[in-house]
């Protein structure tokens, strides 16, 4: 199992920021990795929504089963995501600032099957590539 976190401040309002992150849709205009998204029942941000992504990670597309787990407006959204290489938990917490929200994420993650041998290198990618996407994350809050 692995962990990351970071910390990226954004100037939309917690309510904003919840309602973008709460839709796992929006994950395109951020994440270039992301080929597809596809609601598959419940209502965007709505806890208990699912919805069927593929990353394209590697060379290969990997899909998971994603699930809003927990959202509380401005405050916390929470997605539990599962497929046939990996299985994760991502939290983002929302604290109010002057000039907007900080937005913590958190992730923890494992890789399943064939795919646990290489955990360690998954894991170091990952936290290689957060910074950038915690500043895609924001340009893409910031312009909509």
């Amino acid at each position: 199992m692995f962990r990351l976190q970071g910390r990226i401040p954004v100037e939309r309002p917690p309510a904003d920021v919840s309602a973008f992150l709460s839709n796992v849709a929006n994950e395109k205009s951020w994440q270039g990795d992301i080929v597809h998204v596809e609601l598959l029942e419940g209502e965007p941000g709505t806890s208990g929504a699912k919805w069927e992504r593929v990353q394209v990670v590697s060379g290969r597309n990997i899909k998971t089963t994603t699930q809003l787990v927990d959202v509380t407006p401005g405050k916390h959204v929470a997605y539990q995501a599962k497929g046939k290489a990996i299985e994760y938990r991502v939290d983002y917490m929302l604290k109010p600032e002057t000039r907007g929200t900080e937005v913590e994420m958190r992730f923890e993650g494992e890789m399943l099957g064939f795919a646990a041998m290489f955990e360690s290198m998954a894991a170091e990618a990952l936290e290689k590539s957060l910074p950038e996407s915690l500043t895609r994350l924001k340009r893409a809050l910031e312009s909509g």
